[in-house]
C-alpha cells in the first residue's frame, strides 16, 4: 500500500453528544440533527458530562447552554484535558469576554443564538468532517500480532479478548500506523489526514491524540512500545 492509499483509508462514522439543561426544548434540535444524518447521544445534566463522554466515545459534542455559569468553564477545562474530540457551543446571547473565556478553557466553536438551523447544522458539519468515515464494512482487516482493529465497532482487540474503545481519531491514527508497520509517517502527513490542515495548532493536537491514546493502549505509557516517535520525524508502529 503506498501512502497516499493509506492516508486516505475511510475510517467509521463518527457520534454526537448533545448536552442541555433538565428541563429546557432539545428534542427540536436533536430531531433536527438526526434528520440529517447525525448519531445523537444526549445528556441533560452537564456533570455527568465526562462520565457520558468515556461511556459513549464521542466525536463530537455539542452543548446547547441557556443560562451561563461559572461552573461550565471548569467542566470544559475537564474535558479538554482527556478529550480530543471538537467541543462546540450553543450560548443563548453574545457576550465577548465570556465567550473569550471559553475559546481559552478549549471551546473550539461558540455559535450564538438566535441561529437558523440551515446555519447551525452546516457549522456542526464542518467539524464533523474532520473525523468523518464511511462504513466499516469498507476497511481491510488489520492486526499485527497480539493486536487487531475493530472497525465495526471501532476497538483495538488485545490479545484477542481485551476491546479499547477508541474515537474515531484515534481509530484512524492506529489504522494508518498498522497498515504499514515499521514505517515513519511524517507528522505532517499524518496532521493532513486526520485535520484537513498542517497548521502548528494541529500539530499539537496531534501530540495531545498520541499521548491520551497512548494512556489508554500502552502497559506503561511512559515507555512506548506501541505508538513509537521518531523525534522531529513523525510516529510509527513497531515491525513484529
Amino acid at each position: 500500500m503506498n501512502d497516499t492509499a493509506a492516508l486516505s483509508t475511510p475510517m467509521v462514522s463518527p457520534k454526537l453528544l448533545f448536552v442541555y439543561d433538565a428541563g429546557e426544548g432539545v428534542s427540536l434540535w436533536v430531531d433536527l440533527l438526526r434528520f440529517h444524518g447525525f448519531q445523537i447521544a444526549t445528556e441533560h445534566q452537564p456533570l455527568k458530562i465526562l462520565e457520558t463522554w468515556n461511556e459513549i466515545n464521542p466525536d463530537l459534542l455539542v452543548w446547547d447552554i441557556k443560562v451561563i455559569e461559572k461552573d461550565h468553564l471548569r467542566i470544559i477545562r475537564g474535558m479538554r484535558g482527556r478529550c480530543n474530540a471538537p467541543i462546540v457551543l450553543l450560548l443563548p446571547y453574545y457576550h465577548e469576554e465570556e465567550i473569550l473565556a471559553y475559546y481559552q478553557a478549549g471551546v473550539d466553536e461558540c455559535i450564538v443564538n438566535p441561529v437558523s438551523p440551515a446555519v447551525f447544522v452546516a457549522k456542526l458539519r464542518v467539524w464533523v468532517k474532520r473525523t468523518w468515515g464511511m462504513p466499516a464494512d469498507s476497511l481491510r482487516k488489520v492486526q499485527n500480532g497480539r493486536m487487531s482493529l475493530d472497525a465495526e465497532n471501532r476497538a483495538l482487540r488485545m490479545d484477542g479478548n481485551r476491546s479499547i474503545p477508541l474515537t474515531t481519531l484515534e481509530f484512524r491514527l492506529l489504522y494508518l500506523l498498522m497498515s504499514q508497520p515499521g514505517k515513519v509517517f511524517k507528522t505532517a502527513r499524518i496532521v493532513q489526514n486526520l485535520w484537513g490542515s498542517s497548521g502548528e495548532g494541529d500539530r499539537i493536537l496531534l501530540k495531545n491524540l498520541v499521548y491520551r491514546l497512548r494512556q489508554k493502549i500502552e502497559d506503561d505509557p511512559a515507555r512506548p512500545q506501541i505508538i513509537q516517535t521518531l523525534r522531529g520525524v513523525g510516529y510509527s508502529f513497531p515491525e513484529n
